[in-house]
């Protein structure tokens, strides 16, 4: 891992003494999404000083199509998700971060490789090519199973499955599809090539289930991936006592997809709750590093637009949140974050510097020029980054 980047960790540290709001203020007319290969540079600690030797097991939880201001921790009224918002109490919560890209399988593969799409590989949800993260790019998953953790993933939408190469490192890959990933693609028309999204996407209690069964039998250490998959649309909606609790604010359309929106992200709360209950009944919570995140936001009729794919801020600020048994709680860093800082961070926090090497030559960090390590910060006390960015041909990675 290169730690000329400044980790994630390292930004909470600094967030409890003085902030950069002007770095974020910069960021806020987003446009471009800066060639989404943005980075900030500074020094960091190196070696085991980062490392939390109490981490026994490390829990990735991504939230589909979840943007951060429909939480309440980021300001949502109604109290759509104390879950979540008792987490960003108990540990760091990023004020400002950014998502990779705005499409589910692709920023997937940024999160668990530390790189940007065009590092990576994984470009598109269907082409001839650049639709599956190769196998010689290393993950969270890959790296911490050749370490010797058990690894599993529980995952809820076709758009996660074994088709994207994302199951690579998982002992245990579990995704509830009603046939192989294989099969599922077909052509709907001439130029369009589609799946059939209600059929093959899992209910978050559903998936939770199998969570919760896998960790009744599993030896420590563990890595755990739980995707949940509701808030991306209404075909598999919620309990109606759960429905209940957001009714719309007219009769209109509109306010009915928020509505329904908002009890999708409360289900999911939910299901949390259960999560991270069982962890506490089990005494596995004060030995857990907790990572929740989105993979992207999701237009709500701003611009015009109803999905996401695209590149304004609602389809890429996403929520971000950091727990480490023994860190720093109750913290919010309001500087520029990235999705991809996730993969440094969490292998500098469990003391494993380096990525194997990989096919694009030398060292894995070599090619991470934009991701950041944030170890420093979750212990509260090494160098921030640098509040500006960099400008011209160096904030593009090429």
């Amino acid at each position: 891992m290169d730690c000329s980047k400044e980790t994630l960790t390292s930004r909470m540290q600094r967030a409890t003494h003085r902030c950069a709001p002007s770095a974020m203020r910069r960021w806020l007319p987003v446009g471009a999404f800066v060639a989404a290969s943005l980075f900030l540079t500074a020094a960091c600690d190196r070696g085991a000083t980062d490392r939390f030797p109490g981490i026994q097991n490390v829990i990735l939880v991504t939230l589909d199509t979840v943007r951060a201001d429909h939480l309440g921790c980021y300001g949502r009224p109604g109290d759509p998700s104390p879950t979540i918002d008792r987490l960003a109490r108990e540990g760091v919560k990023f004020e400002m971060a950014i998502s990779q890209a705005a499409a589910t399988p692709i920023s997937h593969a940024s999160i668990f490789s530390g790189l940007n799409p065009q590092g990576h590989g994984l470009r598109v949800i269907h082409a001839q090519t650049g639709y599956r993260l190769p196998d010689t790019v290393p993950t969270l998953a890959t790296i911490l199973q050749a370490s010797g953790w058990n690894t599993a993933a529980f995952v809820s939408s076709f758009t996660v499955s074994e088709r994207f190469g994302l199951q690579r490192g998982f002992d245990v890959f579990d995704t509830g599809l009603s046939a192989a990933p294989s099969q599922l693609m077909e052509r709907k028309r001439k130029d369009f090539w589609g799946w059939d999204v209600a059929s093959n996407q899992r209910r978050s209690d559903a998936t939770t289930d199998k969570a919760l069964e896998w960790l009744q039998g599993v030896q420590e250490p563990y890595f755990l991936w739980v995707h949940y998959w509701d808030p991306h649309d209404p075909r598999v909606l919620p309990p109606n006592d759960v429905m209940d609790r957001f009714p719309p604010s007219d009769g209109g359309i509109e306010p009915m997809r928020i509505a329904i929106y908002d009890s999708e992200i409360y289900f999911v709360d939910l299901q949390l709750q259960r999560l991270f209950a069982a962890l506490e009944a089990s005494g596995q919570a004060d030995s857990t590093m907790i990572v929740l995140t989105a993979d992207h936001g999701q237009g709500l009729g701003e611009h015009g637009w109803w999905l996401h794919r695209l590149l304004y801020q609602e389809q890429i600020h996403i929520p971000l949140i950091v727990k480490i048994p023994g860190g720093p709680s109750g913290v919010t860093v309001k500087e520029l974050v990235r999705s991809i800082d996730i993969f440094p961070t969490v292998l500098q926090t469990l003391g494993l510097s380096r990525a194997p090497r990989h096919r694009w030559g030398g060292p894995s960090g070599a090619r991470r020029r934009g991701s950041a390590n944030a170890a420093p910060c979750l212990r509260g006390r090494a160098q921030s980054l640098r509040p500006e960015l960099k400008r011209g041909s160096q904030t593009t990675e090429r």
